[in-house]
């Protein structure tokens, strides 16, 4: 009976399912089976059996009945036994990437989970029947006494206690890292398959190494002369013209002027204003004499 995947946390996949040991089932139907076994041989007797010094007939007599109190008996055997099947069907031990998951019941499910990052160690007992057959007991070893504690008559307990100690490698990221092409997940048809958790830090590298080959952005054109920044034409560039000697007249046009010679009238009364700064303190004496001469010697 497959395990009901709504009941999953998001992210969260199954990476092995367990069963307890037929055995189990065969001890809890070993009465229906004997039933089934005795009511066939006394079926098969009845109709086969047929006496010769039988004058009475009873023989004959009770074979009908007989006949039909081994059939109901066998379809009884095989109703309890495919129903033992499925209670031993139901039960199952679930290993996912996150938990460790005991389901068991047909009508009324009941669930028992245990985190694997509060499992702190497995143990495993095999006794030499167990050996021989091919079963075990599994103990989770957690800081709380609430959840799966005891896995008992599982089927191949090593097995399951592999996977188990892979999954929760696989759940800190730590042994399972030295795998050929990093983290690797666990799965029961044998192909590796990368888990949820790093196929995203995976996706997580691989957009990162892009963003880094990514080409650089062309750089974007500068507009001139244009005040609002968003001019959709780029003003050309003007482009360099040859060298040509400038001509007498246009040198003669950008020379500057001689300077003329003050008049004694400008003199004095530039000597004047120089005074009235003296005697408002806005220049001292030294500055007013250093300027009057510089404009004596103008004339």
């Amino acid at each position: 009976m497959a395990y009901n995947k709504a009941n999953l946390s998001s992210g969260e996949q199954i990476v092995h399912v367990a069963h307890k040991h037929v055995i189990v089932l065969i001890r809890a139907a070993i009465q229906w089976i004997l039933l089934f076994i005795f009511a066939l041989a006394v079926l098969i007797f009845i109709n086969a059996y047929n006496p010769q010094g039988d004058a009475s007939g009873f023989v004959t007599t009770i074979r009908p009945f007989v006949s039909i109190i081994c059939m109901v008996a066998m379809l009884v055997a095989f109703i309890a036994f495919g129903i033992s099947y499925l209670v031993w069907a139901a039960e199952q031990y679930i290993i996912t990437n996150e938990r460790v998951i005991q389901v068991e019941g047909i009508i009324n499910k009941k669930e028992y989970t245990t985190s694997i990052e509060k499992i702190n160690d497995i143990e495993t007992d095999q006794t030499l029947f167990g050996r021989m057959l091919g079963y075990g007991t599994v103990r989770l070893l957690t800081g709380s006494d609430t959840g799966i504690n005891q896995l008992d008559y599982l089927d191949k307990p090593f097995e399951f206690k592999k996977i188990m100690l892979n999954a929760k490698n696989r759940y800190y990221g730590d042994a399972s890292d030295f795998a050929p092409g990093g983290p690797r997940s666990y799965s029961t048809d044998g192909e590796d398959k990368p888990s949820n958790r790093h196929v995203h830090q995976q996706n997580l590298k691989q957009q990162q190494q892009q963003v880094r080959q990514r080409p650089a952005p062309a750089p974007q054109p500068v507009y001139q002369n244009d005040p609002r920044g968003y001019s959709p034409v780029v003003p050309p560039q003007p482009q360099p013209q040859p060298y040509q000697q400038p001509s007498a007249q246009a040198t003669s046009a950008y020379r500057p002027a001689q300077q003329q010679p003050a008049t004694p009238q400008q003199i004095a009364d530039s000597i004047a204003q120089l005074a009235r700064l003296r005697d408002n303190g806005i220049i001292s004496e030294a500055e007013f004499q250093s300027k009057k001469t510089e404009l004596m010697n103008r004339l």
